[in-house]
């Protein structure tokens, strides 16, 4: 049976784009997971012990520990796009451990890697314990005080990948960088009597717009991309796959830049930019000698629009383009030599780019602070794994180019439910105001369908989507013109 959609008259063609969440887990012992094992006790289970630690201390024999954590992403939909994901760890002060945060024999660096397989909170243990991946570790640096937190632990990549893939979700395990005696770094877990102490991954995430968008992910041929050098001023990189800024030293010191050019030409006339999210990727096959490097202090890096033309088989350093610092983007320093940056907004300088075409050109990448020994090392549409390629998705609404509004909106125009069923009706409750004429578009402003109508004498006028002919799934603009106004609302036809 064919469902009635009912439209009251209310406002027109109002952005559908989905509003930022942001969620905080923190969970208790009774909804964490996480363990400790030892190597000094290789069959005894730690499922409640209140420790999330890398320790490698001696006591009646060298022993090493290593901490266990999973958290639960059931309560994030599962096709959210992850702004944001940072994670804070506690140092867990009343340990009964000897020593909290320890650099007594040297640094206690540790590393934050995935696990790869299934392991359970109280079966665990140093003999069973589970595989870990090395692939986007973290690098947690060597403690300044003895009961140091971490705070806003980037882990990004890793809440992506997750909820993305489920079953790939095991959680990660904290271990020493190097496991010598007489260091550790120390934290609570979710079973510390301190609520403020636990674990707490705070991750910020939209839904997917209901807007158009394309995705532009060009290879070699399509793609337009360089990386200039200073100590070679003259020399062309354009086939180079590097998308890398580097500031370092060989034979003499010297920066490194990298331009790259969407090509927005798909995107229709008079659209509003609604969302844009870049994606970049470590090149761990590059042949510098680093790849993300923090050697010398922070590679946090700007992508700043490019202002004046250049040609990707000639552009060097000493003809590099000029950029604009207005709307540019901050790319926050890496916490891992090959992490990759995904979902970067670039909402604003995309919409520059679009509404400055004259003066637009493209993207530049460099370092905030060009002091040797810092790098961010990315791969660009010349690289032999295609999986590499930069990726911008843009998402937009059209605007003003469709008559949206004439004279003053008195009785807004409301759609509801909606998505609607290709073959359901779509009816009107008037509220006394005359409707002329009805008509569908499609996002390009390309007629559908059109209908004359008189609703003076009734009050409602009833539309059959069945009755219209190849009409395909997606989304559409329902336009109504009644005596003084046209409003036009988006409808998405399942």
């Amino acid at each position: 049976m064919k469902k009635a959609l009912q439209i009251a008259l209310m406002l027109a063609l109002t952005a559908t784009g989905y509003a930022q969440t942001t969620v905080t887990l923190q969970p208790d012992s009774t909804k964490g997971k996480d363990a400790w094992i030892s190597s000094n006790v290789p069959t005894t289970n730690f499922g409640n012990y209140a420790n999330f630690a890398a320790i490698a201390w001696s006591s009646g024999g060298d022993f090493v520990s290593r901490g266990l954590m999973q958290f639960d992403f059931s309560s994030i939909p599962s096709n959210a796009i992850i702004l944001e994901a940072k994670l804070s760890l506690y140092c867990n002060t009343t340990s009964d451990h000897s020593q909290l945060h320890s650099t007594l024999s040297g640094a206690n660096t540790c590393f934050l890697q995935r696990i790869t397989n299934s392991w359970t909170e109280f079966g665990v243990n140093w003999n069973n314990q589970p595989n870990t991946s090395i692939v986007d570790q973290i690098t947690l640096a060597a403690s300044t005080t003895a009961t140091q937190d971490y705070l806003d632990i980037n882990v990004q990549n890793w809440v992506t990948d997750m909820l993305a893939n489920p079953t790939n979700n095991h959680g990660f395990m904290i271990k020493l960088a190097t496991e010598q005696k007489f260091r550790s770094l120390v934290f609570a877990n979710s079973e510390h009597i301190n609520a403020n102490k636990r674990p707490k991954l705070v991750i910020t995430y939209k839904l997917p717009s209901n807007d158009p968008c394309i995705t532009l992910r060009p290879g070699a041929t399509a793609g337009k991309d360089a990386w200039i050098t200073s100590n070679t001023p003259t020399t062309n990189y354009g086939s180079y796959p590097n998308f890398a800024a580097i500031a370092w030293t060989s034979g003499g010191e010297f920066v490194s830049r990298a331009l790259i050019d969407f090509d927005l030409s798909g995107i229709p006339a008079n659209a509003t930019i609604t969302e844009a999210y870049l994606n970049l990727y470590c090149n761990t096959t590059s042949d510098h000698p680093q790849l993300h490097s923090t050697l010398s202090g922070s590679n946090a890096c700007f992508l700043e629009r490019i202002t004046s033309t250049w040609d990707e088989n000639s552009v060097n350093w000493n003809n590099q383009p000029t950029t604009s610092a207005t709307n540019r983007v901050n790319l926050p320093e890496s916490n891992s030599s090959t992490q990759n940056y995904l979902n970067i907004d670039v909402k604003n300088l995309v919409a520059d780019m679009y509404n400055n075409k004259n003066s637009s050109f493209g993207m530049m990448l460099k370092l905030v602070d060009e002091v040797k020994f810092r790098s961010l090392i990315f791969a660009n549409s010349d690289h032999q794994d295609q999986t590499k390629w930069p990726q911008l998705k843009i998402c937009y609404q059209l605007a003003n180019s469709l008559g949206e509004t004439k004279g003053v909106v008195a009785n807004p125009l409301l759609v509801y439910p909606n998505p609607v069923g290709k073959n359901e009706w779509v009816q009107i409750n008037t509220n006394g105001t005359k409707v002329l004429s009805i008509s569908l578009l499609d996002l390009t402003g390309k007629l559908i369908y059109n209908k004359d109508v008189d609703t003076s004498t009734q009050a409602k006028y009833s539309l059959d989507l069945s009755a219209i002919s190849n009409l395909a799934t997606g989304t559409y603009l329902l336009k109504v013109i009644s005596e003084n106004q046209t409003q036009i609302q988006k409808l998405i036809i399942q």
